[in-house]
């Protein structure tokens, strides 16, 4: 029997953001309870909030925007590669990692899985991607990889981390609760919303498991 795992992060006022990022503003502007004749909400948020796609203008000038990345590459099999330990995932770390010949879509596990859902204050020291790691996804032909935190990369590569990834376009998930999400194979399906233009979308993601 498949089992589907939802991992994606509620999006609420107050929740964790990226440091400098504009916070949520979730509110109900017209409300029953008060004479109104139904309820109504409106948000205001970063485009980076929550679990979300990062596309490749969002490092690249001229990069593709959200609405054109291809649905064929945001929904498919995928394997989870888990990093018990290791704050830094690089070359050495991905070879170790037992991750078969031919994923197109790496999904990586680390410690950060068990603390993002309930962080409410920012830590530097989350585990991600350094600029080695980086180029050995490039260079296996992977296509889309998604982590357990508000950023793919680590703290002190941002930048490196991203315009190796997207310069390439791939695809980046970010924010994705994988506690529950074991490591091995597995179905992804994300769908960012189709902002157009935008270097970013928040986005409702999955993973089956058989």
């Amino acid at each position: 029997m498949t089992r589907i795992i939802d991992v994606s992060m509620d999006v609420f006022s107050g929740m964790l953001v990226w440091p400098g990022d504009d916070g949520v503003d979730l509110r109900r502007t017209q409300k029953m309870e008060e004479g109104a004749h139904n309820n109504y909400s409106r948000i205001a948020c970063g485009v980076h909030t929550g679990t979300h796609v990062d596309a490749p203008r969002h490092f690249i000038a001229g990069g593709k925007s959200v609405e054109a990345l291809p649905l064929d590459v945001l929904c498919g099999p995928a394997w989870t590669a888990g990093f018990t330990g290791i704050r830094r995932i690089g070359e050495a770390q991905l070879e170790k990692a037992g991750i078969p010949a031919g994923t197109r879509r790496l999904l990586l596990k680390t410690d950060n899985s068990t603390v993002l859902e309930s962080m409410t204050e920012f830590q530097d020291d989350y585990a991600g991607l350094d600029e080695s790691g980086a180029q050995w996804i490039v260079g296996r032909g992977i296509q889309l990889v998604g982590i357990d935190f508000l950023s793919v990369a680590v703290r002190d590569q941002t930048g490196p981390v991203h315009r190796a990834l997207l310069g390439a376009d791939v695809i980046l998930v970010e924010g994705l609760l994988m506690e529950h999400v074991p490591s091995g194979a597995c179905r992804f399906t994300c769908l960012p919303v189709k902002l157009r233009g935008s270097d970013g979308a928040p986005a409702r993601a999955m993973v089956e498991i058989e």
